[in-house]
């Protein structure tokens, strides 16, 4: 991952059900869904089409919200 992108702050609308991302003013989003034993599965991601190929967000994921 570029290092420009490792430090981007990841927000969670708890409201939505998502955790969103903006690099340019351009958003992604990582819809979610928790079980009853609190396990979270992430069920819908959507990023707009100018951030294709700039953040790899399963890696940003990652390293931010699972570590």
């Amino acid at each position: 991952m570029k290092p420009e992108f490792e430090n981007i702050p990841l927000v969670q609308k708890e409201e939505k059900s998502r955790f969103e991302i903006v690099v340019d003013d351009l958003y992604a989003f990582v819809e979610y869904e928790v079980d009853e034993d609190g396990l979270v599965a992430l069920v819908h991601t959507e990023a707009d089409p100018g951030l294709a190929g700039k953040v790899p967000l399963l890696q940003w994921l990652n390293k931010h919200c699972c570590s």
